[in-house]
């Protein structure tokens, strides 16, 4: 809760003071997501293991310069990675199994919401900056849909298990870093970000023996995404 209250208090502080500084910015960025600890979990039979494959990061921020090293942001962020087929395909091949295994996805990983940047900013020129940031907010984020399906090599006999979209919502932290860029009055940028969160959510669907079952779990979820970004300022 306490984290709540600052996180809420910053936020409102940050946002009346970007309405009367001329020098904010906005900025765009977009590049490629690496799933980390139970997200890359690659062991099926693991309820915490997240079978993700690399993704999809976009983001869109509003920056504000405190002083001439030190900003305050505030950043959209979303993630999207599929349900990793090659990771299903190398756990079930690895099995002495007289079934043959099938994967059908319906939806991949989808993790977003708002987070708070405070950075730092040193200038090496002109046109050249070096930035460090951390970064901490909430997340809503949306699990897999997916379909197994067993058949029998034996007497040809099918089963299906069937994971449902499950939804839930979580603190996120992490820490980043970025090379600012200007060049012909363009100013562009290249970054990498670490983001951690510890999930809880209900997983649902049916079992091999199509009874239903929803039984809680806790995921420790993380991404190292590197991202080439466009700032505005304004």
């Amino acid at each position: 809760m306490k984290k709540i209250v600052l996180l809420l208090v910053l936020s409102f502080l940050t946002l009346g003071v970007y309405s009367q500084n001329p020098n904010s910015s906005v900025y765009f960025k977009a590049g490629v997501s690496f799933p980390l600890f139970d997200l890359a979990n690659g062991n099926p039979s693991d309820t915490t293991s997240g079978l993700a494959a690399k993704g999809l990061h976009v983001e869109v921020g509003y920056n504000l310069p405190l002083s001439a090293h030190w900003g305050m942001g505030l950043a959209a962020i979303y993630y999207g990675n599929r349900y990793s087929h090659n990771k299903f395909d190398n756990y079930y091949g690895s099995l002495l199994s007289d079934a043959a295994y099938g994967l059908k996805t319906n939806y991949a990983w989808s993790v977003g919401g708002l987070v708070l940047r405070p950075a730092y900013l040193i200038p090496f020129t002109k046109n050249i900056s070096w930035e460090i940031y951390a970064s901490g907010g909430f997340l809503a984020f949306f699990t897999p849909e997916y379909v197994v399906n067993s058949t029998s090599l034996l007497n040809n006999k099918t089963s299906t298990y069937h994971q449902n979209r499950d939804k839930g919502y979580s603190f996120a932290y992490g820490l980043g870093t970025r090379f600012n860029f200007k060049m012909f009055n363009t100013h562009f940028f290249v970054d990498a970000d670490f983001l951690t969160s510890n999930i809880k959510y209900h997983s649902t669907g049916t079992d091999w023996l199509n009874q239903p079952f929803n039984y809680p779990v806790k995921q420790k979820i993380g991404y190292l995404s590197v991202n080439f970004g466009y700032t505005i300022f304004l």
